[in-house]
This record gives C-alpha cells, structure tokens and sequence, in this order.
C-alpha cells in the first residue's frame, strides 16, 4: 500500500474503539480492488446510518475513508 495522501486528515488519526490504528483500517481500504470497495462502501454507509444515534462510532469514519479513498481513485462521480 502506498500512502494515502488523505492519511493526514484528522479522522485518519489515533485508534479506533477497539484500541486499533485508525491506519489498520486505511490499509485494508487501500488494498481492495474496486469491487470489494464498493461493496464496503456500502456496508459502511448502511452501519453508520443504523449507528446515527451514536456520534462515536467507528462507521462514521469508516464511511469518510471509503469516500476518500474513492476520491484517490478519481472514482467519484462513477
């Protein structure tokens, strides 16, 4: 995996709430192939829907890795 040049934003930074690096998960986003990201992406999107009453939790920012990291791709708008 390369360095995302999104790793420096500030929910790229710490550890999630399970004690992990938050750069575990960028990692594991960044090796997935367009397909697995899609369908991630939209895991993530549905678990932090059903997670909106919890502003802490982990989805929310999962769901800005996976834009972000579309975004890298240039594959937004797709």
């Amino acid at each position: 995996m390369s360095i995302r040049p999104y790793a420096d934003r500030h929910f790229c930074q710490g550890k999630d709430n399970s004690g992990k690096p938050r750069s575990d998960y960028i990692a594991k986003v960044a090796d997935m192939d367009d397909a697995a990201l899609l369908q991630e992406t939209e895991s993530k999107i549905w678990l932090s829907a059903y997670a909106g009453n919890n502003h802490r939790s982990d989805f929310h920012w999962h769901v800005d890795i996976c834009y972000a990291e579309w975004d890298h791709r240039g594959k937004v708008d797709q």
